[in-house]
């Protein structure tokens, strides 16, 4: 659950006639941060290590982290502030509201609503804002093209039963599809851990609700619903698609998008998506997939094309040439001030052929810097509070 009140208003509202200082203000009006005394979401709290603290020819180097509980593990673990330059997380689009965090994820790199942020909230004015459509942590090396005798999900929607998805939206632009074209077969997976239809929450249950209202006496003859796929299975279903579908007008930087171009398959969204937030920025490289009007007929049109037009798209090129773990590690290193004036050899961007660094991880972890990087290490990424305490407990010690 979130922090705050999300501003529903947005999640089908392409544009708004309020004053930009509004509708930023609205933007940061919640969050998925996780802060003390949030027990339910304490199962939900990430932890992942970019960088591990290092030693090395007498010098001692913080590590790099980012997770969505900055305040409560800082506050928890005061000494993780000795050892770790932390990156707050929202996972959504407003700015973290973390105040002891070091540095805060943005969700793009928009210099309005940075100005905007830093004289609303002095207090917060000097943390570096780390774009996160730029620093991607997708591991493109997994998340690669995987061989499938054929393509058999025409769509393929990764999203979960939430009100912002618009689900029921995509539906009906799968039975506009359907009138003007011919039917064709898409695929929801609904990201529900549990792995089925139980304890559907009440929002949950309206979204379900609104898929079998508009699908009707059709919804087994187009759809397939799908409650869970573990993770690493997820490649399989993008390579298997002819196209990945976003319906969401409003959210993070939304990593199905991402997951989708890096095994090669093109995707869609909404030309307006995020586009409060997002500025001038783009939502993901030309050649990569189309952007459609906020309508369903004009989605039905841009999937067409897209189905009818295979070759016309190569996204994980050109995914690749702006975004990858490997330059997720570089730009966060490049933005925030301490590893410049820390980190022995720094050169910007190039960070994973840094001899210092090189020289320390083989020493402490008998790894690369970019094995790291690419989780070698069961040391890189914890979920929930107990086993991220533990994590932490390792570090600290």
């Amino acid at each position: 659950m979130p922090q705050g009140t999300p501003k529903a208003e947005y999640y089908k509202q392409a544009r708004s006639q309020k004053p930009r200082s509004e509708v930023f203000a609205d933007i940061d009006s919640w969050t998925f941060e996780v802060f003390e005394g949030q027990t339910d979401a304490y199962e939900k709290i990430d932890f992942t290590v970019v960088l591990p603290p290092l030693s090395n020819r007498g010098v001692q180097l913080k590590g790099l982290c980012f997770t969505r509980a900055a305040d409560l593990l800082l506050d928890r673990y005061p000494s993780m502030a000795q050892r770790f330059v932390t990156i707050a997380s929202s996972m959504c689009s407003a700015y973290p509201w973390s105040k002891s965090a070091d540095a805060l994820f943005a969700t793009y790199k928009n210099d309005e609503r940075d100005a905007w942020f830093r004289n609303t909230y002095p207090a917060r004015s000097e943390k570096p804002l780390v774009p996160l459509a730029d620093a991607d942590y997708v591991h493109e090396h997994l998340f690669t093209p995987m061989p499938v005798r054929q393509k058999n999900i025409d769509v393929l929607i990764v999203a979960r039963l939430e009100a912002c998805k618009n689900l029921p939206l995509l539906c009906e632009a799968v039975l506009v599809y359907a009138r003007k074209y011919r039917p064709i077969r898409t695929t929801i997976v609904a990201g529900r851990p549990s792995g089925n239809w139980k304890d559907l929450t009440q929002e949950e249950q309206v979204e379900l609700d609104g898929i079998k209202r508009v699908m009707g006496d059709k919804f087994d003859d187009y759809l397939d619903l799908t409650a869970h796929i573990v993770h690493r299975a997820l490649p399989h279903y993008y390579s298997s698609a002819r196209v990945c579908v976003l319906g969401s007008l409003i959210e993070g930087a939304n990593r199905s998008l991402k997951e989708a171009m890096s095994c090669n398959t093109p995707v869609i969204c909404f030309k307006d998506f995020n586009s409060h937030s997002r500025g001038s920025d783009i939502v993901f490289p030309e050649g990569a997939g189309l952007q459609a009007p906020f309508d369903t007929e004009a989605l039905a049109d841009v999937i067409h094309t897209v189905l009818e037009n295979p070759d016309s798209f190569t996204p994980r090129q050109h995914y690749l040439q702006t975004r990858g773990r490997e330059r997720m590690f570089n730009k966060c290193l490049d933005s925030i001030a301490y590893f410049r004036d820390a980190l022995p050899g720094y050169e910007a961007g190039r960070h994973g052929e840094n001899s210092w660094l090189h020289e320390a991880m083989k020493k402490q972890y008998d790894l690369k810097p970019l094995e790291w990087v690419y989780a070698q290490s069961p040391l890189v990424h914890a979920v929930g509070l107990s086993q991220v305490e533990s994590r932490l407990a390792e570090f600290l010690r």
